[in-house]
């Protein structure tokens, strides 16, 4: 029995720490539904869903920016307009690599419905 704890329990040990050593995690940001500071500091931006209620198109930009000023900000992407029916209401976009920013990360959503999303990241400071 002794011998069968002390498996579980060095199994539970290498489990933990390889979790601890595996590096950072990209994290996802929750349903946003309007522009969002995702966040701040340097990071790598992995890509991101949207979704919409098929009746309007989406327009979606991507800036390394601290805050919401974007006049002069790197774009992390080119502007993205996802077209919507009634048969295609979400989207994708993955950066593969992903692309470093250096100031923070800023999306701005442009539509008239409803529009939510969520965005892929990995901060690194």
């Amino acid at each position: 029995m002794k011998r069968v704890f002390m498996i579980c329990f060095v199994a539970f040990m290498f489990a933990t720490a390889g979790i601890a050593l595996a590096g950072s995690w990209v994290e996802h940001t929750d349903q946003q539904t309007a522009s969002y500071q995702v966040d701040t500091g340097t990071g790598l931006f992995h890509g991101m869903e949207v979704a919409s209620d098929a009746t309007y198109d989406i327009t979606v930009d991507v800036y390394d920016s601290e805050n919401s000023t974007t006049a002069g900000k790197k774009r992390m992407m080119t502007t993205w307009v996802i077209t919507t029916s009634n048969t295609d209401r979400s989207a994708t976009h993955d950066e593969n690599p992903p692309r470093r920013y250096y100031k923070g990360l800023y999306v701005v959503v442009i539509c008239p419905g409803i529009a939510k999303f969520m965005v892929d990241f990995e901060p690194t400071d």
